[in-house]
């Protein structure tokens, strides 16, 4: 019998430490600003401390500031709020097929009108809160136009109403995130066989059979990194909620990382902070598992 020999490449001595040598800024980088950040945290939130005190007013309370959470109603509603919060994923992506699906087809200066999508994106933040606070004013566009056309003669006070702050905060988060979503299922899209589909017309299937059982089975790689971005990014959720609202009306658009700035950067609770920061990443941790070990049974690659 021949044995075949080993046909892997070994570094040398020489590429090694070169190799290590370009990779090592990357790790200090990691270790320093995120791997110690993150272990000061979690030691912070045993404690109670006042950071204006300095390091030596640091001072070990075990598991109270994890009780105290349980029981404490800011945190409860911030969590309600960001799960609803959540809603803005699967809207954005629903969105994005369709576009998507037009853009990359049908539609006149298709090129153009993809830049004007993702202008948004690259947009500021705090721009994009700013402009959607004017139109949804007491006196701005949308309520004049309910008034002027719809003869609505008491329009919602959304952003000043409770039970509207949450469902406009989504429509910005929406509006902002929808352009980047449809790029990226556009480069999808232009990655799937067009014998495909010709193969489909042939068997006689419509537009929305090769749709339902080509394009998007053949995107589902696409939409789980959407779906895990998208569902990160909504619980980190901040400079929208402490622009438009600071949490309001009352707590109605609380969400768990204006409650760590709340106390924190209000109160000067900085342990009791650090143990929502703490429940922040285990929740961010928990459901990207949930996605990984799920998506084995819908993403097609």
């Amino acid at each position: 019998m021949v044995k075949r020999k080993n046909s892997g490449y070994k570094l040398g001595h020489s590429e090694a430490v070169a190799a290590y040598t370009m990779v090592l800024p990357s790790v200090i980088g990691v270790i320093v600003f995120l791997g110690i950040p993150l272990l000061f945290v979690i030691y912070l939130s045993f404690t109670k401390w006042n950071f204006a005190q300095g390091i030596n007013g640091i001072e070990f309370i075990g598991l109270d500031n994890y009780i105290r959470m349980f029981q404490d109603d800011r945190v409860h509603v911030s969590l309600v709020n960001n799960l609803v919060y959540l809603l803005s994923v699967p809207i954005t992506i629903f969105l994005a097929i369709f576009l998507a699906t037009a853009l990359n087809k049908h539609v006149f200066l298709k090129n153009g009108i993809r830049v004007l999508y993702y202008l948004p994106f690259i947009s500021s933040m705090v721009a994009v809160a700013m402009v959607f606070r004017n139109l949804f004013s007491e006196y701005g566009i949308v309520n004049e136009i309910l008034s002027s056309v719809f003869h609505i003669s008491d329009p919602p006070g959304w952003f000043l109403s409770s039970a509207w702050v949450m469902p406009c905060i989504i429509i910005v988060q929406v509006w902002h995130d929808l352009g980047n979503s449809t790029m990226i299922l556009i480069a999808g899209m232009q990655g799937i066989s067009g014998d495909l589909y010709e193969a489909a017309k042939v068997d006689g299937a419509t537009g929305w059979d090769r749709l339902t059982k080509i394009t998007i089975p053949l995107l589902t790689p696409y939409i789980f990194f959407l779906v895990i971005i998208g569902v990160m990014n909504s619980f980190k959720v901040y400079d929208i909620v402490k622009i438009l609202t600071e949490g309001g009306p009352g707590k109605a658009s609380n969400v768990l990382v204006y409650a760590v700035y709340h106390y924190g950067f209000k109160l000067y609770d900085m342990g009791y902070a650090s143990a929502i920061s703490v429940l922040v990443f285990v929740i961010i941790m928990i459901v990207t598992a949930v996605q990984f070990t799920g998506q084995k049974k819908w993403v097609n690659y």
